[in-house]
């Protein structure tokens, strides 16, 4: 874990960065309440969500700051935020209110349990040669799970690209279709339970890239096209990329080019995580 991640689950960062990103935002609507709210509607921002940002146009700094401090100081940091409100805890389900943090170290942990595993393969008779092989190598350190990078989620979502363009709109095609997603237009306003939309998977046969939740990438948000320059650096700091929307956006934000961002201590419930292997010491 880098040393940020250690303060946060101390408990330690008392000026929380998330925190005042909300406070920023909340100045921001209080300065041009309109030119704030036109905005969220552009970026696909859902009605209920945009009328929750309208009231709290009316409350003063005192009211805002003991919401945000409430939300995010008294939180329990030994296990996700949600975990016992049975609309997100289904087995299921994605998991949510986990910060980038929470997600890495799901990541490094699961790597040593699959390491232990593998250092005991040949006692396991069910396996192919093949899942043999890729638990020696997690074993040997050579591969370990963690965050996809943004460039690594984009080509999953989008698939090879084509003589027509960069790849696919969504995961399973050009145009949105609701029964393909989890997303606003379907109303079901939660998270849904994995691989409950068969139409929606991707050519590489993975399912809910699109809607459901937002999922935390490695990758700093800096500009695009992507680039090897740092920006997988997991001790920088600065926003983190989310990537394919979620239960409570509109279909825009599922996009497979759509691009969102959040403070690495930030979280809610729209946003979860997806694994990946990557060579140690590389970004792929």
């Amino acid at each position: 874990p880098t040393a940020a991640a250690k303060a946060w689950q101390r408990g330690e960062d008392t000026e929380d960065k998330a925190q005042s990103d909300l406070m920023q935002a909340w100045r921001a609507l209080q300065e041009n309440p309109l030119q704030f709210l036109d905005g969220m509607r552009r970026r696909g921002v859902n009605p209920e969500t945009i009328e929750s940002w309208e009231k709290l146009a009316s409350w003063d700094e005192a009211q805002m700051s003991e919401l945000v401090e409430k939300f995010y100081g008294e939180r329990d940091r030994s296990q996700p935020n949600f975990w016992d409100d049975e609309r997100f805890n289904n087995p299921g389900q994605p998991v949510v209110g986990v910060t980038w943090y929470e997600s890495l170290a799901y990541c490094a942990w699961l790597t040593e349990q699959i390491a232990a595993v593998g250092g005991q393969r040949s006692e396991i008779t069910h396996l192919s040669s093949a899942q043999q092989r890729l638990l020696q190598r997690i074993a040997e350190g050579e591969l370990h799970v963690t965050l996809p990078s943004e460039a690594q989620w984009e080509y999953a979502a989008r698939g090879p690209s084509t003589g027509l363009g960069l790849g696919r709109v969504y995961p399973w095609g050009p145009r949105f279709a609701s029964e393909s997603a989890n997303t606003y237009e379907g109303r079901l306003l939660r998270p849904s339970p994995v691989g409950i939309y068969p139409q929606g998977v991707s050519s590489h046969g993975l399912h809910d890239l699109s809607g459901s939740v937002w999922e935390w990438t490695r990758s700093q948000y800096r500009p695009y096209p992507y680039a090897s320059d740092g920006r997988d650096d997991l001790a920088a700091e600065g926003y983190r990329v989310v990537r394919g929307g979620s239960w409570l956006y509109a279909s825009r934000n599922a996009r497979c080019a759509f691009r969102n961002r959040f403070l690495p201590s930030f979280f809610n419930n729209l946003i979860g995580f997806r694994v990946s292997l990557s060579l140690a010491g590389s970004d792929f």
